[in-house]
């Protein structure tokens, strides 16, 4: 059985297309209506990302399972973007570990330190959005 990955919503002015939209600040407004057009590797690094979610997100449930997620778990599950299967293999399985690894060397939440998964961060502030 297969999963849909829901789309997420992004800013316009987002900070992954910051490179784009400082330094050409009418590609915003050339861009609008524009099919967003993904390749095969962004689609990989979205189940990635959903992955990676799904294991940081059991930790900071009110009933986590009883052991972490581990990504291997969803080695050979099969995740729907835009109308594309992707299947979890072992080479992400090791990307998302090794990211996960990476947020946990920032945080513990055993000395009460809060992790907050998949949540809208307020830029308006910075990008008037």
């Amino acid at each position: 059985m297969a999963t849909e990955v829901s789309e997420k919503s992004h800013a316009v002015l987002g900070p992954s297309g910051a490179a784009t939209w400082v330094a050409c600040p009418g590609s915003v407004v050339l861009q609008d209506g524009l099919p967003n057009d993904s390749s095969i590797h962004s689609r990989w690094g979205t189940v990635a990302h959903e992955v990676a979610a799904l294991c940081l997100w059991d930790e900071v449930m009110d009933e986590p399972y009883p052991e972490p997620l581990e990504a291997e778990g969803f080695v050979g599950r099969t995740f729907i973007v835009e109308g594309h299967a992707i299947e979890v293999d072992m080479e992400m399985a090791d990307c998302v570990n090794t990211y996960c690894s990476y947020v946990h060397s920032y945080i513990d939440l055993k000395a009460g330190d809060k992790m907050y998964v998949e949540i809208e961060v307020p830029l308006e502030h910075i990008t008037g959005e």
